[in-house]
């Protein structure tokens, strides 16, 4: 392998772990759907939203009832008027050229009729050559009766301020086969030239209720040419016949809104609005009525705009509307007070783009902010969430209403609201599934990871009994599991945070040999880091098949990926670790010392000088192999050749700010440069020499502390060793790393003088096999002080990724950067 002039570390970026699917699309998913149906505007979304409209309109008008117009009268035929007048429907239309003539009289602006005088009065002798209707009035007319006389004498007289009503009546055919509109005109004798029409037509919405102002009739139907000039010249000319309402305004020559109304702002609820000017009828024919305090003599009705209609039980013009069912005389009162105070009820928004651009918008903010990042300050848990949804929709709810009441606006309501109270019923839903998703992938890592001693720790202290099967559970699957066709698991020697690390045997050798497998498992499937960890990884293999050429180092038999995960074949080296030997308070001679930083030294001379770091040595990393009691160094998980990774797609992507190099190592044995992320051929020799300290003094490397002033290890009061060997390991482990050895073969140079014969390591095999057990770390005690050793457990700590913010003591946190490939791990352990 070729070395480059930077050791900057090669660091796989790793992508966050995903969400649920339910957890990720659910606060996209439903604002979509509602603008969607908002956009399509369905006959079944129009009925919702004047359902919601209708309460707004009955909300409104009991809270706060607008006064009608003072301008504004009411001549009601009601109940007591037909009692009064002793007839049933229809009245005598000598009646109506009374109430006429009086209040017209009196100095009435305009008056309009809503009643229909389409045919000859219920006084007429019919005979059989007269049509019951004559409505192109071409045929000459009879003599007509005293009562429709008297009408016509009212109507003449005061056409240019009356108002007659007409309507359009639909038609339908037998088994609905076909459809005809009709226009219903007064009876030919009422007809005159500046006699104005008005529509007493309502549309009714999707709901069957009365929203919209009344309907305009085209109308332009002429006699034909047999007609008399005098009956052609009767006819109103050709032209559109506004509502009754709108006809009334207009008559009176009252100014107009200047934007076309759209629905009718129901002043108050049915019969709350005119009740005070509201007057029956049969007030304006008595005379005691008619003088009294209240209509004065008529003084009442000066410059009043009036309508004429019925409001009684028997003549059953009633409609729904927003506020309850009312007689159409009072709709039509509402409208032209809607008319003469320029009050205008309209949608915000015209285009149904826009509303769906809005419902989107009110739907989106909250179910992103709670859905997506409610896990700090908008909500901790599901139920919380729930109600801070349903608190937006009532929000929006709040905000719609005060819109209607406040500047009669219609904002689209019912589905936002709709939606957000869905998404705070779901919520509790997705966070179950969540929750089961989690769960289950939390099963999945603890299986995955259930060889590590701290994941079956964590795992013991659970008290879900299906956690308590997992350990079980990954045996039952991995026992007799063939990687590659060819390597059959025997059992699983260590798991890390990005490995495992299996006992193997070659079912394809003869004698099936036993090997080591080590599995590399990227956290990301994202293809851009697989094919980067796969470029890695093989850089890896190449680096650990170039080491292997060594004895004292595990040679690599194969590498391939499987499944997205990468393995390792290396050679299975028997025997016991050197973390056997050196136990807590036992203290090694020196020559012994000497063997083992010799035999330590001349294996790091050869991984140097292939350009290669260690970076983890350590006594669980350090094997003294069964045959012939050498050492062997293991766990190259973290080797690192001495490159720069030269991608710029990955360093200058989204996820640059994150591409930092990190220390890789365990704590009390990595140089201080590389805690910083800066390891060099140094910090490996920084290793060896606190490995050499603790086997002289008994200490667990993380209790062996720096100087706070020269930040050099105090241990000489721990040990009674040389002065040469004391200053060599001091130089080894100078906290400059500049202060240091050059180079493995500069420190071994050191160290040979001090052996009994230059041949001692090749002809003398360590004797570092214990011949007793260790005893218990509470039975050791400082050589010096005769005080109990502080945190006896902690004699070899696992590798770890190391942040260069870590405080040098206790347990180190592992770092939220992105750890760099190869990864590491405990390493094949007999």
């Amino acid at each position: 392998m070729q070395s480059r002039p930077n050791n900057t570390d090669e660091t796989l970026v790793l992508a966050p772990p995903k969400k649920p699917a339910l957890k990720r699309l659910l606060p996209l998913a439903l604002p979509l759907l509602s603008a969607l149906i908002t956009f399509a505007n369905s006959d079944r979304l129009q009925r919702l939203d004047r359902h919601l409209q209708n309460t707004f309109a009955t909300l409104n008008a009991t809270q706060n009832p607008h006064p009608a117009p003072p301008e504004l009268v009411i001549i009601a035929i009601d109940d007591d008027s037909l009692v009064q007048f002793q007839q049933s429907p229809p009245l005598k239309r000598e009646l109506y050229a009374r109430v006429i003539t009086r209040l017209m009289d009196a100095g009435a602006k305009a008056i309009a009729l809503d009643v229909i005088f389409d045919l000859p009065g219920p006084d007429t002798m019919f005979t059989a050559e007269m049509p019951e209707a004559n409505p192109d009035c071409s045929q000459r007319q009879p003599a007509l009766p005293p009562n429709d006389r008297a009408l016509r004498t009212a109507l003449e007289k005061y056409q240019t301020r009356l108002i007659l009503g007409v309507e359009q009546d639909q038609i339908q055919g037998k088994n609905d086969d076909w459809n005809q509109s009709k226009l219903v005109l007064p009876y030919c004798p009422f007809r005159f030239k500046n006699l104005t029409y008005g529509s007493i037509n309502f549309p009714f919405g999707k709901d069957d209720r009365v929203h919209q102002f009344g309907d305009r009739i085209s109308y332009g139907q002429r006699s034909p040419q047999g007609g008399s000039q005098a009956d052609r010249s009767a006819e109103p000319p050709e032209e559109t016949i506004p509502s009754l309402a709108l006809a009334l305004i207009q008559t009176a020559q009252r100014p107009l809104p200047k934007t076309p109304p759209t629905d009718i702002p129901y002043l108050a609820l049915p019969g709350e609005a005119f009740r005070l000017p509201t007057i029956p009828m049969w007030h304006i024919l008595s005379d005691e009525n008619w003088n009294s305090s209240s209509l004065e003599s008529g003084r009442y009705f000066k410059d009043k705009l009036i309508l004429i209609g019925s409001t009684a039980q028997l003549y059953g013009d009633r409609h729904e509307t927003p506020v309850g069912k009312m007689a159409g005389l009072e709709i039509h009162a509402h409208a032209a007070a809607a008319l003469l105070q320029s009050r205008n009820l309209k949608p915000a928004l015209a285009h149904p783009w826009q509303n769906a651009l809005l419902t989107l918008i009110i739907t989106l903010i909250p179910t992103t902010l709670l859905l997506r990042k409610s896990n700090k300050k908008l909500g901790r848990s599901p139920l919380q969430r729930s109600l801070l949804l349903l608190f937006s929709g009532g929000l929006w709810l709040t905000i719609s209403y005060a819109t209607f009441a406040l500047l009669l606006l219609h904002l689209p309501t019912a589905l936002p609201t709709l939606t957000l109270t869905v998404a705070a019923l779901l919520q509790p839903i997705a966070a179950l599934l969540t929750d089961r998703h989690y769960q289950a992938q939390l099963r999945k890592t603890l299986k995955r990871y259930g060889a590590s001693p701290l994941i079956q720790e964590i795992i013991e202290q659970q008290p879900d009994p299906k956690l308590q099967n997992l350990l079980q559970e990954r045996k039952e699957e991995l026992q007799n599991k063939t990687l590659g066709g060819r390597y059959k698991i025997s059992a699983i020697l260590s798991s890390g945070g990005f490995s495992e690390t299996y006992l193997a045997q070659d079912i394809q050798l003869p004698g099936s040999p036993t090997c080591v497998v080590k599995q590399l498992r990227p956290r990301s499937n994202d293809p851009k880091h697989l094919r980067l960890a796969r470029r890695l990884f093989d850089r890896e293999a190449k680096t650990l098949l170039q080491l292997g050429a060594y004895d004292r180092i595990p040679q690599l038999m194969a590498y391939f990926e499987e499944d997205e995960e990468f393995y390792l074949i290396q050679q299975y080296i028997p025997g016991n670790p050197l973390s056997t030997v050196l136990t807590l308070g036992r203290q090694l001679p020196e020559i012994t010392v000497l063997t083992i930083l010799t035999e330590l030294l001349q294996i790091l001379d050869f991984v140097h000088k292939n350009n290669v770091l260690h970076r983890d040595i350590k006594p669980s990393n350090i094997i003294q192999r069964t045959p012939d009691q050498h050492l062997v160094l293991i766990d190259f998980g973290a080797v690192k050749a001495l490159e720069t990774l030269e991608d710029q797609s990955i360093r200058n992507g989204e996820n640059s700010d994150q591409n930092l190099t990190i220390g890789i190592g365990t704590q009390g044995y990595m140089a201080p440069e590389q805690q910083l992320g800066n390891p060099c051929p140094q910090s490996d020799l920084y290793s060896i020499g606190i490995l050499g300290i603790q086997a002289l003094t008994g200490l667990p490397a993380s209790q062996l502390l720096p100087h706070p002033e020269t930040q050099i290890i105090s241990w000489h009061a721990h040990a009674h060793t040389s002065i040469t060997l004391a200053s060599i390991l001091n130089k080894l482990t100078h906290p400059n790393p500049k202060a240091r050895y050059t180079t493995a073969i500069e420190a071994l140079i050191s160290i040979l003088p001090l052996l009994p014969n230059p041949g001692y390591t090749q002809s003398i095999p360590l004797p570092l096999t214990p011949q007793y057990p260790p005893t218990t770390a509470l039975d050791f005690t400082d050589s010096q002080s005769d005080e109990p050793i502080e945190d006896p457990t902690d004699v070899d700590q696992p590798t770890r990724l190391w942040s260069p913010a870590a405080p040098h003591s206790g347990d180190l946190p592992i770092t939220a950067q992105p750890p760099t490939l190869p990864p590491k791990t405990e390493d094949s352990k007999p």
